[in-house]
């Protein structure tokens, strides 16, 4: 179908302004990169992917520990105190259901953060972007700190000990710093 130029014009400015509206969408719900790829666009966000590996987590910054667990928020502050770790540094999200309603996205190319550890989660969260889970989604995608499952792989629990261990191995391994 041929169009005059003026129909042309009016055509060309309603699918700016549906791009525009989709994209500002996609920007608020964190799914740019789904949207491009849906609109044959997908190659665009690689010079930005590009720049993840220089991306640098300040490893004096917030450690996000998520998960149902039994031990309470004052064992874990003690857990870092005990390893010159600042408690301020410490978001923790203990309770398993409330798990379910945290969008991990605010965590992705925030180099405010250091660490997360997950614990037992729910599979679906806000943020589980078609993944089996919200670990699986913040595990293999691009931007965020390093991420370490509490416990075993397959069997998630953040006990007093086995946090130790996790936070003591980010210590010596660079990971983290403490604040000694």
């Amino acid at each position: 179908m041929q169009l005059s130029e003026i129909q042309f014009e009016e055509v060309v400015l309603a699918v700016n302004q549906h791009i525009m509206k989709s994209m500002f969408d996609a920007q608020k719900l964190g799914t740019v990169d789904e949207y491009l790829a849906t609109i044959g666009l997908h190659t665009i966000l690689d010079k930005y992917r590009a720049g993840d590996q220089q991306l640098h987590f300040n490893k004096k910054g917030k450690i996000l520990i998520c998960g149902g667990t039994k031990v309470k928020e004052a064992q874990i502050q003690g857990i870092a105190k005990y390893l010159n770790i600042n408690q301020d540094r410490l978001e923790c999200i203990l309770d398993y259901e409330k798990t379910k309603k945290i969008d991990f996205r605010k965590v992705q190319y925030n180099t405010d953060y250091c660490l997360i550890l997950f614990g037992a989660v729910p599979h679906k969260t806000v943020s589980t972007d078609g993944y089996g889970s919200v670990i699986s989604a913040v595990q293999n995608n691009d931007g965020y700190p390093p991420v370490v499952v509490v416990g075993k792989e397959y069997e998630p629990k953040i006990t007093k000990s086995n946090l130790k261990k996790v936070l003591e191995k980010a210590l010596i391994d660079g990971t983290i710093e403490s604040d000694k």
